[in-house]
């Protein structure tokens, strides 16, 4: 979701009553109350019909992804398409397991009792999604809340319109509304959700709409997950091999034109061996991207002008078509006072910056947000460890590029200023539930019952349980 939005305390009369967003949450609040969706057998019926339709609409899912950003069949196919199917197959499999109660022990003084940790659903849950993995971002955290026993209206974004539509037929062919309801529009759509009190909120996108999310969700005192991005860095040591770093870095900055929130934002070298790094990545990406014929375009124009400007004065590997909105990717002699480094750059420019002493860069690094990620490439030990303790990151890839965000057995997700919860497989059925205590006794006499007149209670309890 992108765009501006206003979240005054109380919500402005015009964003009170609409009929899509009043609807819809009364749909799956009252789903949520009548116990749709709550009985694992009927999430995992839902996840099943889901995981059908996905795929009989694998063509349409990579022609929709194209008609909205481009993307190239393959990049659509793996990040988009498999990647979700497998989501969906984990669910399936392992639900039963991701249910089962905790059973844990009790302390003598409440025995004889059974107690147990319930995973409870949160209730009525709200997914606003963004435009540059539209069917992923949305699917995946709705994978994660159907599992855990929630309902949800889930808000994809106007900026990938095709995406949306689709997802939309999707949800109506493989759930109730009362159990999943979509909601299309604009970003005032997204405002208007936010006015009601919905019993969990997830969102991922920008950092100033995330505040107003968190906003949102603070009002009303309930939970909220946000999964924003940032300056992810790449670090890399002293006299590396520079064939699998380039192949690495460049292969992940080109995948969605760099529109990608955990995709590498700019590259740490040391400075007696920048300019063969800085020769190294523009060789690499023309020969990787000239032509550009499997970059993904730029969302809109708006975002394209803005790329422009970050990297005026620098060429690109190929010619740019503001037509078309492809954009040509650059790599950018930088230090820290270059505009693109004063923000995410969410596109396919990549500033390369020197750096001198270890202790230099580790302090550089600590004066960083922490990022969504961050990608360390060195054989040493101590190095990696002195950079990770610098810099807290919500990832880590050592000697690659995110891979930690392919893995479903990792929790994904940032810190900070990049975002907080985490999601994906097991930690995505954990986010949207929470931990139930529970104990469950007997009416056996009860030696521990502490009832008036105390007497020489206090003197026996001291010695019995000092």
């Amino acid at each position: 979701m992108s765009g501006d939005f206003n979240l005054g305390n109380p919500p402005p009369a015009d964003l009170r009553l609409t009929a899509a967003s009043r609807d819809a949450y009364v749909r799956v609040h009252d789903g949520f109350a009548r116990g749709v969706g709550r009985e694992p057998a009927s999430r995992r019926a839902a996840l099943e019909r889901l995981l059908k339709v996905l795929e009989e609409r694998e063509d349409a899912i990579l022609e929709a992804l194209d008609a909205d950003l481009g993307k190239p069949g393959l990049e659509a196919w793996l990040a988009e398409y498999h990647f979700v199917r497998e989501d969906l197959r984990l669910a399936i499999r392992k639900l039963d397991s991701w249910v089962k109660p905790q059973q844990v022990g009790s302390p003598f003084f409440v025995q004889p009792a059974r107690s147990w940790i319930q995973r409870e659903p949160h209730g009525a849950v709200l997914i606003m999604a963004p435009w540059n993995y539209p069917i992923q971002l949305s699917l995946s955290p709705l994978i994660a809340a159907v599992a855990g026993g929630n309902t949800v209206v889930l808000k994809p974004s106007e900026h990938a319109p095709a995406s949306a539509r689709l997802l939309a037929e999707m949800v109506a062919a493989s759930f109730d509304p009362s159990h999943v309801s979509v909601v299309l529009g604009e970003a005032q759509s997204a405002a208007r959700l936010l006015v009601q009190s919905f019993d969990f909120y997830f969102y991922t996108g920008g950092e100033a709409a995330g505040k107003k999310v968190a906003a949102a969700a603070a009002r009303y005192l309930k939970p909220c997950a946000l999964e924003l991005g940032g300056k992810c860095p790449v670090v890399i040591d002293h006299a590396m091999d520079m064939e699998p770093v380039l192949e690495r870095v460049v292969s992940m900055k080109g995948m969605n034109a760099g529109q990608t929130c955990f995709a590498p934002d700019y590259v740490l070298v040391p400075e007696n061996e920048k300019p063969e790094w800085l020769a190294a990545f523009r060789k690499e990406f023309e020969l990787r991207y000239r032509p550009t014929k499997d970059l993904a375009r730029i969302v809109n124009r708006s975002h394209f002008q803005r790329l422009m400007k970050l990297a005026a004065g620098w060429p690109g590997v190929d010619r740019d078509d503001p037509q078309r909105l492809s954009f040509s990717p650059r790599v950018i002699d930088a230090d820290w006072s270059h505009p693109s480094m004063k923000e995410e750059i969410f596109g396919p420019i990549l500033p390369v910056i020197g750096y001198g002493e270890d202790e230099e860069l580790f302090a550089t690094l600590r004066a960083q947000h922490a990022p969504l990620a961050m990608y360390l490439f060195s054989n040493d030990r101590d190095f990696i460890r002195h950079a990770m303790e610098a810099l807290p990151s919500g990832g880590v890839t050592i000697n690659d590029v995110a891979k930690h965000a392919m893995n479903h057995r990792l929790p994904f997700g940032g810190k900070g200023p990049s975002g907080f919860g985490r999601y994906r497989g097991k930690h995505g059925f954990e986010l949207f539930t929470y931990q139930r205590a529970v104990t469950r006794r007997t009416f056996l006499p009860d030696p521990f019952l502490l009832t008036p007149p105390y007497g020489r209670k206090l003197k026996w309890l001291r010695r019995l349980m000092g």
